[in-house]
């Protein structure tokens, strides 16, 4: 059987934690998902003992936590190993997906717009300067994660403090005023069939 390896993140301030094991959460759709535990206790670490599960896991973990170092180790401390391997981010020029409006509650929610940068790869992102609620908060950076509802939770849990306000943007209103119109237009004509008259207009 192959030597065991274990997967480490280095959190602030220059801290070593390891991937401990996944917990099961409810996100912001009331739906389950998980997350990865890291603990600061070596004891805690997961074994891993195939090189190829070792190297997803840093890799996804990598996407998901792009401002921390994550690399694989061995249970003698040896590493960074297999840096050379695994999915390396995509960089191409040309990007054809559209902004996504996530609807959190009541027609309400943020807008996710896509993004390619060399850190993340292809991915999505949420600037500060498209949250109306966060517009004097200018100096915050980007949230970047794999897909728009993983940004929108990501967006929740960092900018917290600022409580970004869901909303209703200008592209969906003019959605909404179009469906009513048309909703009107469709019970005047059942009302009226036929030549609609001056008096019917």
């Amino acid at each position: 059987m192959p030597a065991p390896y274990r997967i480490c993140c280095i959190f602030p301030p220059d801290v070593k934690h390891y991937f401990w094991r996944d917990e099961q959460i409810i996100d912001a759709y009331n739906r389950p998902k998980t997350r990865p535990l890291f603990s600061s206790s070596v004891r805690d670490a997961h074994r891993f003992f195939q090189e190829a599960s070792a190297i997803g896991f840093r890799d996804h973990f990598r996407s998901l936590y792009p401002r921390n170092r994550i690399f694989i180790e061995s249970l003698s401390g040896e590493g960074p190993l297999f840096e050379n391997k695994g999915v390396q981010p995509q960089t191409d020029s040309i990007d054809r997906r559209q902004p996504v409006f996530v609807e959190i509650t009541d027609g309400k929610g943020f807008v996710v717009r896509p993004a390619i940068t060399g850190a993340h790869g292809r991915c999505w992102c949420i600037r500060v300067i498209d949250v109306p609620s966060m517009t004097e908060h200018s100096g915050l950076e980007s949230i970047y994660g794999l897909d728009p509802e993983d940004v929108i939770r990501r967006m929740l849990e960092m900018w917290a403090t600022y409580r970004p306000e869901p909303f209703t943007p200008s592209f969906i209103e003019e959605q909404q005023k179009a469906e009513i119109r048309a909703a009107i237009g469709e019970i005047k004509n059942q009302l009226h069939p036929g030549r609609p008259r001056p008096g019917d207009l």
